[in-house]
């Protein structure tokens, strides 16, 4: 071929130099049948036109070096004749040879095909054991944050009872109002006060915490591996060399123990268990930590019921249940109904005496007696009027001029209420602070998981494509090896016919036979060597292939 001019290839005649031909566009010139023709017509007349005698002039005997063994039909043929036979035989003889070279480089480039596909299965494998931690961790950080959620609707409801509870304590207007109000409140804050211990036991759930911060950091090494190693694979080559490939995994997992990025760069900042008792503990809040008091039971000499003191003298005597509880005449009287009366404090029903009435309890009032005397007794009369206030200098809230009519008692006791359901809503608003900051985070540790699982899962799918690759191949290989194999039959039964041909005619069939097989063996071939190895699979696959042992190290090590 010449030197390209404009879009065409020049080709110099070797007989004539000076002439120069541009090639066809279909890339040859044409096949000269016509000289096909005649060459195997002049092959026809020459073996013809050799009479008998000549033949058996120029026969060699059978033991003659130039006729092998078990072929003596050969004997009667011409010199000319044997002399292509031989040629012929030789030309198989190496064309067999090849088709050998060819087939063990099929078998090599199958078998090595092969294992990569094993390979990647393996790294696929491997990999799903990453991507399926990465979902039970994204589902578990949902299934927190859920949790999360609901416990903190839980508490924002509690707030807004307890708001509801200070309204009312600060509107009481009657004793009985008073007293139903603080039982209400009572209960309300008991219970909020389990649901913030639950809070607070609750998170940081350890197994959560340790568990999605172990995946997050085993999943972002991983993916580190992936990378490092393709962007080694890209700056040194696919065939860079044995060595090369050797210390590459441990370069890599160098590099990713001292560039792994740990995702916990914000700290959880959860109040651990006990960490809120300093604000319950002042002195206005300390029963909500060591164990509430009932209000009613500030003192004895009260009815718990009314609020009213215990005295003979206004028929407001105690009178005592069956179940061991106390209340004036006339609040156990407002209980009978039908004869039954349901204690206001343990909720038992009695039925009442024969006589109309329960007991009088005696011994209660002769200790009140008692206390009352022990009281004035211990109180100078100086001190009596030097502390006592008049009844307009009790702190009276604006808005709340129904609560003037209450007495004195029964309004401290709604101030200690309304402190104390001041201190549970303050801390109500501590706990929702705390879970608002607690689902967040875990919302984001749900996000961070979901996109580890994201690429993590692309991971798994260019290992699925190199295996698919790699099958691809070596069917393929094994396609052509096949193909190379009956061509080597072919050409094996070919050689046995030119031993044996034992006519001109025969030995003239068997060599165009021959010539036509062994140039479809020589093109087939040359599809072989241009198939593999190829560069595109080979690549694909060697660069997944070389970062699985770091992805292995790393996932086994954590």
């Amino acid at each position: 071929m010449g030197p390209f001019k404009g879009n065409k290839v020049w080709f110099s005649c070797p007989n004539c130099r000076p002439s120069v031909h541009a090639v066809p566009e279909a890339g040859q010139f044409p096949v000269s049948y016509t000289i096909e023709k005649l060459l195997r017509m002049l092959r026809r007349t020459s073996l013809a036109s050799t009479p008998p005698s000549a033949e058996k002039d120029t026969a060699e005997p059978a033991h003659s070096p130039g006729t092998r063994p078990g072929e003596k039909g050969q004997t009667y043929l011409n010199d000319k004749v044997r002399s292509l036979l031989e040629k012929q035989e030789a030309k198989i003889l190496a064309a067999i040879h090849n088709c050998q070279k060819v087939k063990a480089q099929l078998n090599q480039y199958e078998t090595t095909v092969r294992g990569w596909g094993r390979q990647q299965q393996n790294r696929k494998n491997r990999l799903q054991t990453l991507v399926d931690p990465c979902i039970d961790a994204r589902m578990l950080a949902q299934q927190e944050e859920l949790s999360t959620s609901d416990k903190r609707q839980q508490v924002d409801q509690g707030e807004q009872q307890l708001h509801t509870l200070l309204q009312a304590v600060r509107k009481a207007a009657s004793a009985g109002e008073a007293y139903e109000t603080i039982v209400n409140a009572d209960h309300v804050m008991e219970e909020q006060t389990q649901r913030e211990e639950e809070c607070l036991a609750m998170f940081p759930d350890v197994h959560t915490v340790t568990t999605i911060k172990k995946v997050i950091e085993v999943s972002h090494a991983a993916l580190e591996a992936a990378a490092t190693v393709q962007a080694a694979q890209q700056t040194a080559g696919v065939g860079g060399g044995a060595a090369g490939h050797a210390s590459l995994p441990a370069a890599a997992a160098s590099s990713i123990r001292d560039r792994v990025d740990v995702l916990m760069s914000q700290p959880l900042k959860i109040c651990p268990r006990g960490a809120m008792e300093p604000a319950r503990m002042d002195d206005k809040t300390a029963q909500l930590t060591l164990g509430r008091r009932d209000s009613r039971e500030d003192d004895v000499q009260d009815c718990p019921m009314c609020m009213t003191v215990f005295d003979e003298i206004v028929q407001q005597r105690p009178r005592t249940l069956p179940c061991g509880h106390t209340f004036c005449t006339p609040c156990v009287n407002g209980l009978n109904v039908q004869g039954l009366v349901t204690c206001h404090n343990c909720h038992v029903v009695h039925a009442v005496p024969e006589v109309g009435h329960f007991p009088i309890s005696f011994t209660i009032e002769n200790l009140i007696r008692r206390m009352r005397r022990t009281l004035l007794a211990s109180t100078p009369p100086s001190a009596e009027k030097d502390t006592a206030e008049p009844a307009h200098s009790l702190e009276t809230r604006p808005g709340e001029k129904g609560q003037q009519g209450l007495n004195k008692k029964v309004r401290s006791l709604l101030e200690k209420q309304e402190a104390k359901i001041l201190a549970a809503i303050n801390n109500c608003q501590k706990v929702k602070a705390q879970l608002n900051q607690h689902e967040t985070t875990v919302r984001g540790w749900g996000r961070q998981q979901l996109s580890l699982e994201d690429r993590l899962q692309s991971l798994v799918d260019q290992c699925n494509d190199a295996r698919m690759l790699a099958q691809q191949e070596e069917l393929s290989a094994s396609d052509k090896r096949q193909q190379v194999n009956h061509g080597e039959h072919q050409l094996h039964t070919l050689l046995q016919a030119v031993r044996t041909a034992a006519s001109g005619v025969e030995a003239y069939k068997t060599i165009e036979d021959s010539d036509h097989v062994m140039e479809e063996e020589t093109q087939r071939e040359k599809e072989c060597l241009a198939m593999f190895p190829d560069v595109h699979t080979v690549t694909t696959i060697k660069k997944a292939v070389d970062a699985d042992p770091t992805i292995d190290e790393i996932r086994t090590s954590s």
